[in-house]
């Protein structure tokens, strides 16, 4: 896996924020429902920032990155508990730093920690992570440490201002935000506090799914099955796939048997991946390998059916909508039992 390479000089800085900011315990005076915007010097996003600590369990602040990144912690204000899965959890976009305790950090943390010898008098020290979504919560890289340092030196400049401007938020699109922008000519370390309505994210528009006349005719020869009903979904488990880059959450595209819960097809999809696309080509494969259509798919994402009910009904599947899909839930509790107690 790959680890970036952080330049001394930027780690050192990060790290004296991170040591200022933890001493000037700003979660002691600030809601977490009090929402402020750090801008990217570099890139004009912006940083939606939540100062987390109010409650004395975690301390520290998540920064969410542009729309989407607000999106998610929009829906985390609305404590809709249900958005709690494993899609939401895995789709996090942020930057976060919390102070924890020496036992919670890893080999990594504590080179990091090395340029800064003996910083944290209260023996909480600070764990800096990314989180991308699809992505095991990583290292920051050099862009990403240049910006958190920004975060955390504008956030304790601005701090009073913050705390008199901020109010505690119910619905973040339709209201206006303090956001923290450089200011002035590239070289100078100025900034301005403005008042913003935050941008909502743009849905994005999944391209249509097709299946072409050979292939229709094809599966249209193998023999159905009337009685037969599969239920289709995909999710994500417990396990972590490694690359060179960075491990990413496993993604798993299953088909299973509605009555007896057997495992029928499986397919790992990977970051990026379209996931209908991989739920309907396993779909197809394991029809072909079985050599039956089943009369009946189950889903339980209107998304799926949408995308999946016209391809379907051409090759005589009917497809419905389910809250629940029983033999799904049971495959994806069989997978986490067995990787978890799977030796490392």
């Amino acid at each position: 896996m790959k680890i970036s390479k952080i330049l001394t000089k930027t780690r050192q800085g990060l790290l004296k924020a991170a040591g200022a900011f933890e001493a000037a315990k700003p979660w002691e005076k600030i809601y977490d429902s009090q929402i402020f915007g750090v801008e990217n010097p570099q890139t004009r996003e912006i940083g939606w920032c939540v100062i987390i600590g109010e409650l004395g369990e975690v301390r520290g602040l998540n920064a969410y990155r542009g729309p989407e990144g607000l999106k998610a912690l929009q829906m985390m204000m609305e404590e809709n508990l249900e958005i709690y899965n494993d899609e939401f959890m895995a789709g996090q976009n942020l930057l976060s730093v919390t102070y924890v305790n020496k036992s919670e950090l890893d080999a990594q943390d504590w080179k990091w920690l090395a340029d800064c010898p003996n910083p944290w008098p209260r023996g909480l020290y600070p764990q800096f992570r990314s989180f991308r979504p699809g992505y095991y919560p990583w290292y920051l890289d050099q862009d990403e440490s240049d910006w958190m340092t920004r975060i955390l030196e504008q956030t304790l400049k601005y701090f009073p201002a913050l705390l008199e401007s901020t109010e505690e938020v119910k619905d973040l699109f339709s209201s206006q935000v303090p956001v923290l922008r450089k200011s002035g000519k590239p070289e100078e370390n100025a900034w301005t506090m403005d008042f913003t309505r935050p941008e909502k994210p743009v849905d994005k528009e999944e391209p249509s799914l097709d299946l072409d006349e050979f292939t229709v005719h094809k599966l249209g020869k193998i023999n159905l099955a009337l009685e037969s009903t599969w239920e289709l979904d995909y999710f994500y488990t417990w396990a972590s796939i490694q690359d060179a880059d960075k491990p990413y959450h496993m993604r798993v595209a299953l088909v299973a048997d509605h009555e007896n819960g057997l495992i029928l097809g499986q397919e790992v999809i990977s970051v990026g991946q379209d996931a209908d696309a991989c739920l309907l080509k396993n779909l197809i494969n394991t029809i072909q390998s079985r050599k039956c259509r089943p009369g009946f798919v189950l889903v339980k994402r209107r998304e799926t059916l949408n995308r999946l009910n016209v391809l379907l009904d051409s090759i005589g599947i009917r497809l419905e909508l389910r809250n629940q899909l029983p033999a799904v839930k049971e495959a994806q509790e069989s997978l986490n039992s067995a990787m978890a107690g799977a030796p490392a």
